[in-house]
């Protein structure tokens, strides 16, 4: 018997009682005339896996029993039926939208099958170019195509199965959202970007670091490459910063808070984040390299707001506002904020 599989079967069986048994083989073709394929399953086991059928039609399998000789049986012929393959369910579920300098592509892949997504523009003259291809297995996949001005465009987008297969491609006309680096710096030279809460030390009942110990704050968003004479680090964190009751050498876990004030109301898209040595040929550190090393951040999240954060005036006490601001148990901490 059998049990179909998107794409696919499950083919199951009972082998004779002989310990000669090597195998079961199981020989097909996707369509009438193509090449010959082949599967094969150990004498261990009961069952065998056909897949990358591109349809749902019947096609005849013939299974053969395989000794230790590697002499083979008379074939076993019977009729399968696949259901429909996984790259035809994910094409039903694709959805494209407009993103910051491009196209944005959703869609779910129920099985996680091994995909591959490609995505095409047109040019100038109206020609379809492959730009990029996004290879997925995730049960929900996504991918934004970036580059482009926010004029109208064509955008096309195929996906393909592991045996070559394609689905139907869909395409699209729209409009790309309209997006700018924003710079640290104003064309006159002004820095814009600012360490919101050093100067007047409101940064202390925020829980942001209040210190500067190595390099200038600014490093940290000047766009520019790592090097050793122009990197910020901030160095070990005491609760002591922010309550003279605590140890001088009682250290804060994670998180550490930075607040940044860009100077003007943005939209935010996306941004680039800069690994601390990510060149192979630093001239500090030579042929090494120090990925999610050296106090760099694995995990991190931004949040933005057009107001200002709330005031150490808008609290009773600083362990009130640090219970606000931060995750830590030390202080009671909430993360209220983020509320």
């Amino acid at each position: 018997e059998y049990r179909s599989l998107p794409g696919g079967a499950e083919i199951t069986y009972k082998l004779p009682n002989d310990d000669d048994i090597l195998g079961v083989k199981a020989r097909y073709s996707f369509d009438e005339g193509s090449e010959v394929r082949e599967a094969f399953s150990s004498a261990f086991r009961d069952t065998i896996v056909l897949e990358g059928f591109p349809d749902t039609l019947e096609r005849t399998i013939n299974l053969v029993c395989i000794d230790k000789s590697l002499n083979e049986s008379e074939p076993v012929p019977f009729i399968i039926k696949a259901s429909t393959p996984a790259i035809h369910l994910i094409r039903e579920s694709l959805e494209l939208a407009p993103a910051f300098g491009g196209v944005f592509a959703s869609w779910k892949n129920e099985y996680q099958a091994d995909i591959a997504v490609s995505f095409y523009a047109a040019d100038a003259a109206g020609e379809m170019l492959l730009y990029d291809t996004h290879y997925s297995k995730i049960p929900k996949g996504e991918f934004s195509l970036r580059g482009f001005d926010d004029s109208q465009r064509k955008f096309r987008v195929e996906i393909r199965d592991r045996w070559q297969q394609y689905s139907v491609p869909l395409d699209t006309t729209l409009k790309p959202l309209f997006e700018e680096e924003i710079l640290p710096k104003a064309e006159t030279g002004q820095m814009l970007f600012s360490r919101y809460g050093y100067d007047d030390q409101s940064a202390k009942w925020r829980g942001d670091y209040p210190k500067n110990a190595m390099g200038n704050f600014s490093y940290l968003f000047n766009g520019k490459g790592v090097t050793i004479s122009g990197a910020w680090a901030p160095g070990m964190n005491y609760l002591s910063n922010y309550d003279a009751r605590f140890p001088a050498t009682q250290t804060v876990g994670p998180p550490m808070y930075l607040t940044l004030d860009l100077g003007r109301v943005v939209t935010l898209s996306r941004h680039k984040f800069w690994m601390r040595s990510r060149e192979l040929a630093d001239p500090y550190l030579g042929p090494t390299h120090r990925y999610f090393q050296g106090a760099a951040p694995k995990y991190f999240e931004i949040w933005g707001s057009a107001k200002p954060p709330k005031q150490p005036g808008d609290f009773a006490s600083q362990e009130e506002s640090l219970a606000y601001w931060t995750a830590w148990p030390e202080v009671g901490g909430t993360d209220s904020w983020k509320n």
